[in-house]
């Protein structure tokens, strides 16, 4: 991650812009395209002066934390898997176009759609989005 080392600085500042980003995504319920275009907004601000900028990476395991069930973190150990499973091409993944390339067409697929399930699977669901990182992980090296 390109810009990890700036975006663990501003963690360890508390910086209060990237908290304020985070906050544009609701905790429960739909999340719109407008609200993630706030976020990156708001997380691409919180860079404003600094020598490097953090990017999708970060950002998105930001998202995926606070919304497992709808944001999966892409990162160079899944890009490629995911790129192919959702038919985008590995390079043209950036921040700006990631809810086109990767939310949309996940929110279009069945296995997205089905209905919660009830006892011990409802966890995994209540992740589904989240666990495509475990899914398409493979180490670089």
């Amino acid at each position: 991650m390109g810009g990890a080392g700036t975006f663990a600085e501003l963690i360890g500042q508390k910086n209060t812009v990237l908290g304020d980003a985070i906050d544009a995504v609701p905790k429960r319920g739909t999340v719109t395209e407008a609200q993630f275009d706030a976020f990156v907004g708001t997380f691409t601000s919180a860079f404003t002066g600094a020598s490097r900028t953090a990017g999708l990476a970060p950002a998105t395991r930001l998202l995926a934390m606070k919304r497992p069930d709808i944001f999966v973190c892409v990162n160079g150990g899944n890009t490629a898997g995911l790129a192919e499973a959702l038919s985008f091409a590995p390079t043209t993944i950036k921040l700006e176009n990631y809810w086109e390339r990767v939310i949309q067409p996940i929110q279009q697929a069945p296995w997205y759609n089905a209905p919660r399930p009830v006892g011990r699977n409802m966890e995994l669901w209540d992740a589904r989005a989240a666990m495509l990182d475990a899914i398409y992980y493979e180490p670089v090296g």
